[in-house]
């Protein structure tokens, strides 16, 4: 019997079956390709117990990555790369995913993270105002 099992609902709706630490290479791949891009001279090891983040803990990148998954469009998601100047050619939803939560875990972005969280949130608030939303084109 196979121990540490998650099971992953995939695009279809079909369920699978992965292990824990074929999610933990796949986001060790991740920070090393996002930290030889920016060619930092660190080695990380690729070990997820020592990472170049503040309080960065596996589960929070499987939590913030089923939050986007449940609570965002593909399109919201482009909005938000946008943002952060992150490519999105090519990526589905879940490769973006994975790269906008690597990019906000990250400590060297918690600034520009909470400023985009903030005007997110102020966007929201005018477009659930009866008076402040005729004077905004919302695409």
């Amino acid at each position: 019997m196979e121990t540490n099992l998650i099971k992953i609902r995939e695009k279809r709706g079909k369920n699978i079956k992965t292990n824990y630490f074929e999610i933990k290479n796949l986001v060790n791949e991740k920070l090393y390709e996002k930290n030889n891009y920016e060619n930092e001279e660190i080695d990380y090891n690729l070990n997820l117990d020592y990472a170049p983040y503040d309080e960065f803990t596996f589960n929070n990148i499987i939590e913030k990555q089923l939050y986007y998954n449940d609570n965002y469009t593909k399109k919201d998601l482009c909005h938000i790369a946008d943002y952060y100047s992150i490519s999105k050619r090519k990526k589905t939803k879940d490769n973006m995913i994975l790269d906008i939560v690597l990019f906000e875990e990250d400590s060297y972005n918690v600034n520009i993270t909470n400023r985009r969280k903030l005007l997110w949130h102020y966007l929201n608030e005018i477009k659930n105002d009866r008076y402040l939303n005729k004077f905004i084109i919302f695409k």
